[in-house]
């Protein structure tokens, strides 16, 4: 498993600016949480899918393979790092699912 945090630099109120997500060994996403403006979150797993935003989609898990950091970090309105497991799992134990 790898572990990655996304900062999307966009204005729109209804996309997420910090995405992480855990990414499966081969290479799709397996959970997600997207922290929105005003602290709202939506998070993903297995077939579960949910956010407490006013957006037509909620949270969900990607059917494409996750992009490669590098690619992310080309375009300038994403920046893209690793995060280790023990800071997705704190994450996900406080603003994922209950």
């Amino acid at each position: 498993m790898n572990y990655h945090m996304l900062i999307w630099k966009n204005s729109s109120p209804n996309m997420p600016k910090i995405i992480i997500y855990e990414v499966g060994i081969y290479g799709y996403e397996t959970r997600k949480l997207e922290f929105f403006d005003g602290g709202k979150i939506g998070y993903a797993y297995d077939e579960i899918e949910y956010c407490e935003c006013e957006i037509a989609h909620p949270t969900g898990l990607s059917d494409q393979p996750s992009p490669q950091i590098d690619d992310y970090n080309q375009n300038p309105v994403f920046l893209a790092k690793a995060i280790s497991k023990d800071y997705f799992e704190m994450a996900w134990d406080k603003f994922g699912p209950e």
